[in-house]
């Protein structure tokens, strides 16, 4: 394995005011579009009014305070302390599936629909915590809940950033993305800016800020000839992006430092084709001699059952320096074990798997003393990306704040293959929370 070290050789200075960075107002094909007016999400229409002080959407008085750890991926859920706000789809009547975000208490999991309407019922599309599309990557800034959603099909998807009081209100759209062929956009929202990963509206950069008061775009990395952003992570003030690019038939990997005050990066780490984890502002790991398991047609994820991890190996983002963490393994002992790692953070390696029998488990790799804790979730029936027919359980993603496991689980009822995953019709969503300390199990989402 090739690194090479280059921490500060490379600095991008944005200049705020000048060429790079452009108003909402300019041509919309460029930028993103950021509008005042209150809209229900979904409208996916074109505008171009700049948010203006009196505006209610104004961000002001609050502390660019992300929680650290991997922070990109479509994300379902958020926190701000006292309560989780989820996103949960459903299905009406007529078996059509629609979104809700809820609202759920962290001490007792009582949940409610954000819906501050008294005469509502909380069941229609007319409920003010009914969202046309998925939300995603929601997160919570001085009392408003802001997520993504994403409209359209067949390789064209309009991004929408929306928002909406967390005590429940109208939505309001913010901004528009644009057009793309990722049915899905990471969003990161840090001090009155929405950080966007591989924009649309951007041909030379990878990730580029959006400041949410007046519209105007920062791009924040340049884009290397066939790069992409895989992976986003903050860290003690600094966002810290893992880039792959392709070059001379080898796949490259990158790690790159945002300072989100000064809206300068750096390229602190080149590597050959590694899976990189940034785990602390000064130090990522990654996988060596992973082995194993790839989705294959009519057997599913069953390759899954011979999953190896490897060795788990460590490099300094300060020096260049290559060290051994652990060996993984499997994780967890066993024939006829499905694995999926399901999160990394500096102190733990977290892998959800399940039997022949389909009874899930997650079990937590301690990196200081290479303990495993294993943490039942008991019987979830049938996985739908398996295809078979009758009830299934499809685990539909899973995050991790650096303390706990999120897992959330829908019972879908499936037609035999014939429809997309996420066109079945849901049953129920159950969400669990699984703590890395050894804290156990437990229910944080429950709408059985």
């Amino acid at each position: 394995m090739v690194f090479k070290y280059v921490r500060y050789a490379i600095i991008f200075f944005v200049m705020l005011g000048v060429q790079l960075l452009c108003s909402c107002s300019g041509d919309a094909s460029n930028s993103p579009a950021v509008t005042e007016e209150v809209q229900m999400s979904g409208n996916g229409g074109e505008f171009s009014e700049v948010v203006n002080d009196e505006s209610e959407n104004r961000l002001v008085g609050y502390e660019p305070t992300p929680q650290n750890g991997y922070i990109s991926g479509t994300s379902c859920m958020t926190s701000d302390g006292e309560n989780y706000y989820v996103s949960v789809r459903s299905s009406g009547e007529g078996g059509e599936n629609r979104y809700f975000i809820c609202k759920v208490d962290r001490k007792t999991a009582q949940a409610q629909k954000l819906c501050c309407d008294p005469d509502c019922d909380h069941e229609s599309n007319a409920c003010q915590a009914a969202v046309e599309n998925m939300p995603y990557s929601l997160a919570v800034w001085d009392g408003v809940l802001y997520w993504a959603e994403t409209s359209g099909g067949n390789g064209s998807y309009e991004t929408s950033i929306v928002c909406e009081d967390v005590g429940g209100s109208q939505h309001r759209l913010v901004a528009s993305l644009g057009t793309s062929n990722s049915s899905t956009t990471d969003v990161v929202f840090c001090d009155g800016k929405a950080y966007v990963a591989n924009p649309s509206f951007c041909d030379d950069c990878l990730l580029a800020s959006i400041d949410l008061n007046g519209g105007e775009t920062v791009h924040c990395i340049e884009k290397p000839e066939g790069g992409y952003l895989e992976e986003l992570s903050y860290f003690d003030g600094h966002f810290y992006a893992v880039v792959s690019r392709s070059e001379d038939s080898k796949t490259l990997k990158s790690v790159y430092m945002l300072d989100p005050k000064t809206s300068e990066s750096s390229l602190i780490i080149d590597a050959e084709d590694i899976n990189i984890h940034v785990v602390s502002s000064d130090k990522a790991y990654y996988n060596d001699g992973f082995i194993g398991g790839e989705y294959q047609p009519g057997e599913g994820f069953k390759a899954m059952a011979v999953r190896d991890f490897g060795q788990l190996r460590q490099i300094s983002l300060i020096d260049g320096t290559v060290e051994d963490v652990c060996c993984l393994g499997t994780v967890v002992e066993g024939d006829g074990l499905y694995r999926h790692t399901a999160a990394v953070t500096d102190d733990y390696y977290a892998v959800l798997y399940y039997d022949d029998e389909y009874n899930y488990s997650v079990a937590v790799k301690n990196l200081a003393d290479e303990s495993v804790s294993v943490y039942e979730l008991g019987a979830l029936e049938q996985v739908a990306f398996e295809g078979q027919s009758g009830l299934n359980i499809g685990i539909t993603s899973c995050g991790c704040d650096g303390e706990n496991l999120y897992i959330v689980a829908e019972k879908v009822e499936s037609d035999g293959g014939e429809t997309a995953v996420s066109d079945l019709p849901v049953k129920y969503t159950v969400i669990y929370s699984v703590s890395l300390s050894g804290e156990g199990v437990s229910v944080i989402y429950d709408d059985r």
